[in-house]
């Protein structure tokens, strides 16, 4: 591990040798810390040297910095979140390579659901180093699942890191192919999320973040492959008010009752059939209707 204050490494101080063998591996991870005290106040580079076996492949993980506070500086933060709507999609100019990130619409708190990372267009790459970020305040990392750029990398011989669990926020993509190049188009990998129980309301990014994206054949020139890289949002909605359904009402007409006529004091009407008797005046009078 190498550190000074410009990028060129001829001029870096060595601050230790042989922090992996030179051959095989080293496991479990070993941990190290180092202090940078003699270069506070400046901008300082870094440089991990690889002269193991395998040049194509250095393992490093977890690379922290700490102020006087003791607490971590945070150099990178994930995508923010909500936002009310929303940006214009972006495309890709003629011979970029898009880079997609493809999530539904709408996600409902405590649901599971899937992000796709997708590649469109015609390239070599043997380097691919990148980032899929997110809110983790709002989202968690579950698992992913290989997709067919994935698959042709570790079939080629290559070696492809997918890291969803050191860094919340962010899921950490990585290939590096020490012979053929990976080329397929489609989807790199699919990843399941989960939204927090409690999420707010609002649209959620999914931002890809590629930092190299290379064609680098042994022996060979690097050469940075053009891309485009898209991001997507997921929209999760407010509370939705309750819909109760009423009955249908239909229209019948209205029926009135018309009050029964009262004869007057002293007279009869006659209806209908039989014998009817009536109080009139003080006495009872019968009557028998007249047959026909």
């Amino acid at each position: 591990l190498y550190v000074g204050t410009s990028p060129d490494t001829a001029s870096m101080d060595l601050i230790q040798a042989n922090l992996a063998p030179s051959t095989g591996y080293q496991d479990p991870w070993t941990y190290y810390e180092f202090d940078l005290s003699a270069y506070a106040g400046q901008t300082i580079y870094l440089a991990f040297f690889d002269q193991c076996y395998d040049m194509y492949e250095i393992w490093i993980d977890q690379v922290e910095f700490w102020g006087e506070s003791g607490e971590p500086v945070v150099t990178e933060t994930p995508t923010e979140a909500p936002i009310t709507e929303p940006p214009a999609p972006v495309t890709p100019a003629p011979g970029e390579v898009g880079i997609w990130v493809e999530a539904p619409e709408t996600v409902m708190p405590g649901e599971e659901f899937d992000v796709i990372v997708r590649f469109e267009g015609e390239y070599e790459a043997h380097v691919l180093n990148m980032q899929l970020n997110y809110d983790p305040a709002t989202f968690s990392f579950v698992s992913y699942t290989d997709g067919v750029i994935s698959s042709e990398a570790a079939s080629n011989g290559g070696f492809c890191l997918i890291d969803g669990t050191s860094i919340p926020g962010s899921v950490r993509i990585g290939v590096m192919m020490s012979n053929a190049p990976f080329t397929s188009e489609g989807t790199f990998a699919t990843f399941t999320f989960r939204a927090a129980d409690e999420a707010a309301e609002g649209y959620y990014e999914f931002a890809p973040v590629v930092t190299e994206f290379k064609n680098f054949p042994v022996n060979g020139d690097q050469t940075p492959i053009p891309f485009c890289a898209v991001e997507d949002y997921v929209l999760i909605p407010g509370e939705e008010p309750i819909v109760t359904e009423e009955p249908i009402v239909t229209e019948e007409p209205i029926v009135t009752e018309e009050p029964i006529p009262t004869p007057p004091t002293g007279t009869i009407a006659l209806v209908g059939a039989g014998i009817a008797a009536i109080v009139a005046g003080a006495g009872i009078v019968l009557f028998r209707k007249k047959e026909d």
